[in-house]
C-alpha cells in the first residue's frame, strides 16, 4: 500500500479516490484501514464472521461489499 503526501489512501491498483474501480476483495490490512481499526482487530472481525471472507490461493481476503455493508450498519446504529 502506498501512502502519499495527500490524506488519501491508495489501495492496490486504485490511483485516485474518485476512481470507479473498486476491488472485489481486500487484504486484511486494507480492510483494517477502511474499517478504521488495527490489523489484529480486523483479523478478529473476520474470525467472528462480522466481515465476510473468502480463502484464495494467496490467503484470506475480505469481501469488499460485505465490509461496506458492515460500515453502513454501523453508521445506522449511531
Amino acid at each position: 500500500m502506498v501512502r502519499s503526501a495527500d490524506p488519501e489512501i491508495r489501495i492496490r491498483g486504485v490511483s485516485r479516490p474518485d476512481s470507479p474501480i473498486t476491488p472485489a476483495l481486500l487484504r486484511i490490512n486494507e480492510a483494517a484501514i477502511i474499517g478504521g481499526c488495527r490489523r489484529t482487530t480486523a483479523f478478529e472481525m473476520c474470525r467472528k464472521g462480522e466481515w465476510p471472507t473468502v480463502e484464495t490461493l494467496y490467503g484470506r481476503r475480505v469481501v469488499t461489499e460485505g465490509l461496506l455493508e458492515w460500515l453502513r450498519r454501523l453508521e445506522e446504529q449511531q
